[in-house]
């Protein structure tokens, strides 16, 4: 097992995304269970009731809400990430990144090396494709697994899980 792990190379869009939809995951799935639920309850209190004019634009809205929660939301919210990704072009900058025993080395642009201590960190996080290593709440470093060695990434979670804790 090495005592070193480096990630090199670039972060694709699709990475990009999943590590926004992690940080927004709470905040989004409670709005769109708001949104279906109001929803829900339109269209069944139109359903229910007596049929008159304001019944069928109640049931309108009710439709229109579920409408934003499952179709419109997931596609607004990609469209906003794609314009972040597409605003901040040093996000896709290529880059290296080494996991140490003692932390975190990376070059700058200037090919200077720079060094993190664990401790700077507050957790990690494991996606599918990605280990995201949170510097505050809502400032995680992407680190995409397929910029590793396969059999490295077990060696990797294990050094992460003793130096980080998982959240």
């Amino acid at each position: 097992m090495a005592a070193e792990y480096t990630f090199s190379g670039e972060l694709k869009f699709e990475e990009y995304l999943e590590c926004h939809k992690i940080l927004a995951s709470r905040r989004r799935i409670a709005l769109r269970t708001v949104l279906t639920l109001s929803g829900l309850g339109m269209i069944l209190s139109t359903l229910l009731s007596a049929s008159q004019k304001e019944d069928k634009i109640i049931l309108i809205y009710g439709v229109l809400f579920i409408l934003y929660a499952l179709v419109i939301s997931p596609l607004q919210f990609r469209w906003r990430v794609r314009r972040l990704w597409s605003q901040h072009p040093s996000s896709r900058n290529p880059f290296q990144v080494t996991l140490k025993p003692d932390g975190l080395q990376t070059i700058d642009d200037k090919d200077q090396p720079i060094h993190c201590d664990w401790s700077n960190f507050i957790y990690y996080r494991e996606s599918p494709n990605c280990f995201l290593l949170y510097l505050s709440p809502l400032s995680p470093l992407i680190l995409p697994k397929r910029l590793s060695p396969e059999q490295d990434l077990p060696a990797i979670k294990e050094l992460l899980d003793v130096r980080l804790g998982k959240k």
